[in-house]
């Protein structure tokens, strides 16, 4: 709906899930000059559901459902009765909301057959999860600024991982409970996570060890239907790039019936 981001569009929805200001409010998402929840991705996120649900206990069909994310109920409701039908497919509406169902077909087509449409995700390209703590807050905050100092942050990252925080303080004169999320940083090699890295990755070429010699044994193996590289990986415990290496491979591309060698 938003292209996952925190957007505000020409008719003031916001947020990833883009919530106007009435229906958000309705959900118990709280709505002022200091914090808009339209912008927190997980009380939106479980608005949205209890909206699906709520929209689903009127319609009990999830197309219909779908649509009225974009028409609104009231206004899927006023079409079927008006036209007197009872299935999205025989609606007539406006051209955003006809074509909005097939758009949201297209993208689940793709995000369940990746490697059909040419899209290689392969392990080494993705990130990793970000580790967060969150701080308790049920009083008012006079400088976010300092008070990110003080959790050994940036305010730059206090407003990244809360983007509902919409002011450099908070008042909070009826001292309701807050939660702000924060990074977890250690002084370990490997679970320190650099924000400036995760917005800005670096990019470079895969390093790949030659970890072949006398001792690794070789065998080969046939690509299955619908195999790709990533899972043919996951399956031996090793990396995409060192089966690249092995078979001269210059692409992702693989066939059924296609032999592999791997150590």
């Amino acid at each position: 709906e938003s292209g996952f981001l925190n957007v505000v569009s020409g008719s003031a929805a916001v947020g990833f899930w883009q919530f106007i200001e009435p229906t958000a409010k309705s959900y118990g998402l709280e709505v002022q000059e200091e914090v808009d929840e339209r912008y927190n991705i997980y009380k939106s996120t479980e608005a949205i559901c209890k909206y699906f649900k709520d929209a689903y206990n009127v319609f009990n069909n999830w197309t219909l459902v779908a649509s009225s994310f974009n028409m609104g109920v009231v206004g899927i409701r006023r079409q079927l009765e008006l036209q007197k039908v009872s299935s999205f497919y025989d609606l007539y509406m406006n051209s955003e909301t006809m074509r909005y169902m097939f758009r949201i077909l297209a993208v689940k087509e793709i995000l369940e057959n990746p490697e059909r449409y040419g899209y290689q995700l392969l392990e080494e390209h993705l990130y990793e999860p970000l580790k967060t703590s969150q701080v308790k807050v049920d009083s008012s905050i006079s400088d976010l600024v300092k008070f990110a100092f003080r959790n050994n942050a940036s305010y730059k990252e206090l407003k990244m991982l809360n983007p509902w925080l919409r002011k450099s303080y908070l008042t909070n004169k009826s001292r309701k409970t807050y939660y702000i999320d924060f990074l977890i940083k250690s002084t370990g090699k490997t679970d320190i996570i650099n924000w400036d890295t995760f917005v800005q990755p670096q990019t470079g070429k895969t390093n790949v060890p030659d970890i072949l010699n006398e001792e690794d044994s070789l065998f080969t193996y046939t690509v299955k239907d619908g195999e790709n590289l990533l899972n043919i990986a996951k399956k031996f415990k090793v990396k995409v790039p060192q089966i690249m290496q092995w078979n001269d491979l210059e692409g992702y591309y693989l066939k059924k019936g296609q032999t592999l060698k791997i150590y």
